[in-house]
């Protein structure tokens, strides 16, 4: 996959404290979700014996997030978080935009936990500091996780000027080159069907689409 097609939007960006009140169930999102742990732990819970495209995430029941480590959920991976004391961490959601030839999780399997670096902080700490009007406006998902305010955060990243724009893609693509370094490139075979269906999710992204219209336009 050409690094040229890759086409990142940052959704939100912000520093978040909590203390045994990061408890979400079922959360899934249309976008991947980058966190940098810098005290305490959380625990994020994966649904048991699900298949799919993000299938490896599911190896694991569960994993601890600690400081020193950055942390990728990739887009739709239903998972749960469990706080029982402190935990304060960075946040970025990022969204791979529909004009991208492919989505980059259809071609690397990327892993969920890698070490962080310095850097890593200050970046973050960067884009907090740049960029606050994108923070989240409430730690729990069902505040911002819907299709307005989606449609709204990814406005409002294309109605920045071009610098902005090109600034923040570049961190995005060092925080991914750090979960890149250890990918493994996918084994599939290419099927124009779900090309074809792939391709008009990514179109219609900001609509409502129903399983009857895909399975059209798949032919099945």
């Amino acid at each position: 996959m050409p690094i040229e097609s890759l086409n990142l939007l940052m959704l939100n960006v912000g520093y978040a404290e909590h203390n045994a009140d990061w408890n979400w169930k079922g959360v899934s999102s249309p976008f991947t979700r980058i966190y940098f742990v810098t005290e305490g732990e959380a625990r994020i819970k994966f649904p048991a014996n699900i298949e799919g495209a993000n299938a490896p995430i599911y190896t694991k029941e569960s994993m601890t997030l600690t400081p020193g480590h950055l942390y990728m959920i990739p887009a739709h991976v239903m998972h749960d978080c469990e706080c029982t004391g402190n935990f304060c961490h960075y946040y970025l959601h990022v969204y791979e935009g529909y004009k991208s030839e492919s989505n980059v999780f259809d071609v690397y399997e990327f892993p969920t936990e890698v070490d962080a670096v310095e850097d890593d902080r200050f970046i973050l700490q960067r884009l907090c500091q740049l960029y606050p009007e994108t923070s989240l406006p409430a730690s729990d998902p069902r505040a911002y996780d819907n299709n307005t305010k989606f449609t709204d955060y990814v406005h409002r990243f294309n109605d920045m000027e071009l610098y902005q724009r090109m600034h923040i893609r570049g961190i995005l693509l060092v925080l991914f080159s750090r979960f890149m370094h250890h990918a493994t490139p996918r084994i599939w075979t290419k099927d124009e069907r779900m090309t074809r269906v792939l391709n008009y999710i990514h179109a219609n992204i900001y609509n409502d689409i129903d399983i009857e219209t895909l399975a059209d336009i798949a032919c099945i």
